[in-house]
């Protein structure tokens, strides 16, 4: 994004990150259900589960 100032874009990337997570594993069952657990860093990790329905999907975070 470059209407932000570049010492402000700076500061901002020695702060944040956007990353993919890691995914540490996956389950399926037979339902097809999903469920991941994702790593975003160290010790930073977090459960999520799709729940496919017939006329949508629901994620679970």
């Amino acid at each position: 994004m470059t209407s932000l100032a570049k010492p402000f874009r700076q500061e901002l990337s020695a702060q944040f990150s956007i990353d993919r997570p890691q995914i540490v594993t996956e389950q399926r069952s037979g339902d097809g259900t999903r469920k991941w657990l994702l790593r975003f860093g160290p010790g930073i990790e977090v459960e999520t589960v799709y729940i496919p329905e017939e006329d949508r999907g629901t994620l679970c975070v």
